[in-house]
């Protein structure tokens, strides 16, 4: 059985989760960086609040920081699938995907589509004739 499937919670939670992720990568680029207003009050003073996030979020996609985790967490998703794993995988892509980093994110989704892809392990049962040695 896969761990993508089964609990209620998790049906309900996951697309929750990236929809929160996705408002916020695109709160981060719209409000945040992309805002000409913001961008010369904290080039100015950077006495805001929001400068430091700013800064940071700019830091971090000049890095391809959101497209390594997302790559990083789809790759252990690959290898041993958990709903921890893969949202922590699409999360980071989808932010991704919205902060500048679309290569690393696309391959990401691409690992998670052949995580998705993956059957589950099968149960593997000894006739009840043989004899255990």
């Amino acid at each position: 059985m896969s761990p993508f499937t089964g609990h209620r919670s998790t049906v309900i939670l996951f697309p929750a989760l990236v929809a929160v992720a996705l408002g916020l990568a695109l709160w981060i680029r719209y409000g945040l960086i992309e805002n000409a207003a913001l961008g010369r009050a904290c080039d100015a003073a950077g006495v805001l609040a929001a400068c430091p996030v700013r800064q940071t979020s700019i830091l971090l996609f000049n890095y391809n920081a959101f497209g390594w985790v997302a790559v990083m967490a789809a790759a252990v998703t690959l290898w041993r699938p958990t709903v921890v794993t893969a949202s922590i995988a699409v999360v980071a892509a989808a932010m991704g995907l919205v902060l500048y980093n679309t290569s690393m994110s696309a391959l990401a989704i691409g690992l998670m589509v052949l995580a998705l892809a993956r059957p589950g392990a099968a149960i593997v049962q000894r006739p009840a004739t043989q004899a255990r040695p």
